[in-house]
């Protein structure tokens, strides 16, 4: 094993003079204070060689190479008897398994690399956050793109089939490693992020519920702009007052000029959509005291975001009291709002009945309201959503909010602690026996 951890030594030592001449040029750099190359990227030293800024085309692929002679560094100067991954670099696993003898690796997957559902919006050729418009109007590089996904997502599950432990943090999660890796059963084991609820199950149950609240980094994937121009729907035509007063509370993180720009053009699109200090909040990197304030005060939150992986924000919406109306995929779908019953769904999207759901009568709202459909009809379906809610009688809306609350103690820290363990207990005890033996046969030199 020594001799493996010097080879490892080696590549470490290769691969990062390889990545720095690659990269010095770039606006980027990570060499050492002693390094006496001429560089202008000298104050961007401290971004890692995984960082995704570095790479803005063939994004997943050279991520997950540039995550190897960082897990090269990691087992040359700390070696473990396991590697764990909780960051997303399956391409770690090929250099553990490299190993004389191979290494066992144990990943806990937040969310796919590549995943069925990415295939399919290219093939389909349907414009995304991450597949841009003009990729998806030319079929030649929609088929290239596509080529790309497939070699990739074989390389992914050949990393994956590699692992010897394998963890998801939902099924929806689950499901998607499943048909990636392979991996023998019982894996993955879903195991679900742990949520610190103590300071919200606290937090009394009587609300304002004409206030909405929508908590998320500003990144395209939230799409922020569809909770504005839900609002201004819910505001302009609304056929009862309570919707018409209707408040949304922005909060989220920007921490890169993306971020504070994506910021900007909110706060343009509000005022073109006339929705004044009086209809909408927005805040940016606020304390987290804040943000537990915000979710004891209002009724509603919204989470516009499709294919979230697992919703952490949503839970603890609900431990705070709220009624969540989310995108019916995903994590939030499979295990929080949908989890074991059928949640009230508004249809949207082409072929969707939104107006139907607008004047009929309330759902039986068991933890929360999904919203299904996509693209044209779409606003009207989160409109009818967020209505589905305001029609609710106290006590319907008092038993939404108990049942969620009941629901969530299984995202807990305690549930966590004691799912990570469990999945671990073999490989760790494995381990234990392996460093045993070899201590045994040196006594016994």
């Amino acid at each position: 094993m020594a001799h493996a951890y010097q080879t490892v030594g080696a590549m470490l030592v290769l691969t990062s003079g390889v990545w720095r001449r690659v990269l010095c040029p770039r606006r980027y750099c990570w060499a050492p204070p002693a390094c006496a190359l001429p560089c202008p990227a000298r104050p961007h030293r401290d971004v890692p060689p995984a960082d995704p800024r570095l790479y803005p085309r063939f994004t997943l692929l050279l991520q997950s190479l540039a995550a190897i002679p960082v897990a090269a560094e990691a087992l040359y100067r700390y070696p473990p008897s396991v590697l764990v991954d909780t960051a997303g670099h399956p391409f770690c696993a090929f250099l553990a398994s490299a190993l004389s003898p191979p290494l066992p690796v144990a990943a806990y997957v937040h969310y796919p690399v590549i995943s069925t559902d990415m295939l399919a919006v290219v093939a389909a050729r349907t414009p995304q956050f991450n597949h841009s418009a003009t990729v998806s109007r030319s079929r030649l590089l929609s088929g290239v793109k596509l080529a790309y996904y497939r070699r990739f997502a074989a390389l992914y599950g050949a990393a994956g089939a590699r692992t010897t432990v394998a963890m998801a943090n939902s099924s929806w999660t689950a499901a998607h490693v499943r048909s990636l890796w392979r991996p023998r059963p019982p894996y993955p084991l879903t195991v679900y992020p742990p949520a610190e609820l103590r300071s919200l199950l606290c937090l009394p149950l009587r609300r304002q519920r004409h206030l909405m609240a929508s908590i998320g980094q500003y990144r395209p994937e939230k799409r922020h702009a569809l909770q504005l121009e839900v609002l201004a729907a819910l505001r302009a035509g609304s056929p009862t007052a309570a919707a018409a007063d209707v408040k949304l509370i922005m909060v989220g993180g920007a921490s890169t000029p993306a971020d504070h720009a994506r910021v900007a053009a909110l706060r343009v699109r509000a005022g073109e959509l006339g929705l004044g200090e009086d209809a909408l909040d927005i805040r940016v990197n606020v304390e987290r005291a804040e943000v537990v304030g915000v979710l004891g005060g209002v009724g509603i939150v919204l989470h516009t975001m499709v294919d979230e992986h697992f919703g952490i924000g949503v839970v603890e919406a609900l431990a705070a009291g709220a009624v969540v109306v989310a995108h019916d995929s995903g994590g939030v779908a499979t295990d929080i709002i949908g989890g074991g019953v059928d949640a009230a769904t508004a249809t949207g999207g082409s072929g969707g009945s939104a107006a139907a759901a607008s004047t009929a009568a309330p759902a039986d709202i068991h933890r929360g309201v999904l919203v299904s459909g996509r693209g044209e009809g779409e606003v009207a379906a989160w409109v009818a959503g967020v209505r589905e809610v305001l029609r609710l009688d106290t006590d319907a809306y008092v038993g939404v909010q108990t049942r969620a609350r009941q629901w969530v103690g299984r995202f807990g820290e305690e549930a966590f602690t004691a799912g990570f363990l469990g999945a671990m207990g073999g490989l760790v005890d494995d381990a234990l026996a392996t460093v045993g033996g070899r201590g045994a046969r040196r006594k016994r030199q």
